[in-house]
């Protein structure tokens, strides 16, 4: 039997729903800045924002999981590389957390006995510029 792996992650909740990005995959955490709106651009993509001299394409996340954005003070979760250009709005509260996970396990882990799915970013931004190459809404 092999051993379980402790992950540091960041958890967050969207209506009844709890979602987890490994800390490996963050550069860093930020209050949201003034977004510059960039024309055409799908509604999943909310514009550009300026993080300590770098541009990043900011991407809504409540939208890209199927939830409605919240109102409210939003943070921006900066990406690790290789997706450092790429930033993460969520307006709501996120907390660290350590969890156990199952080698293997897949999409979900727990934490304090409720199932979290777990975010791959690079995943989610694939799906995104497929759909943009496809000419579908991301």
């Amino acid at each position: 039997m092999r051993d379980s792996l402790r992950d540091r992650l960041l958890l967050f909740d969207l209506d009844a729903c709890r979602y987890a990005l490994r800390a490996s995959a963050v550069y860093g955490l930020a209050e949201c800045g003034p977004l510059r709106e960039v024309p055409g651009t799908p509604q999943s993509i909310l514009g550009l924002v300026e993080w300590r001299g770098h541009l990043l394409t900011v991407l809504d996340l409540p939208e890209l999981l199927g939830h409605a954005t919240p109102r409210g003070p939003a943070c921006l979760i900066r990406l690790a590389p290789p997706l450092q250009g790429t930033a993460l709005l969520l307006p709501v509260h996120v907390r660290m957390a350590t969890a156990t996970s199952e080698p293997g396990s897949g999409e979900t882990i727990e934490h304090e006995g409720r199932s979290a799915r777990l975010i791959d970013p690079p995943t989610l931004v694939r799906r995104i510029v497929k759909k943009l190459q496809e000419g579908r809404p991301a």
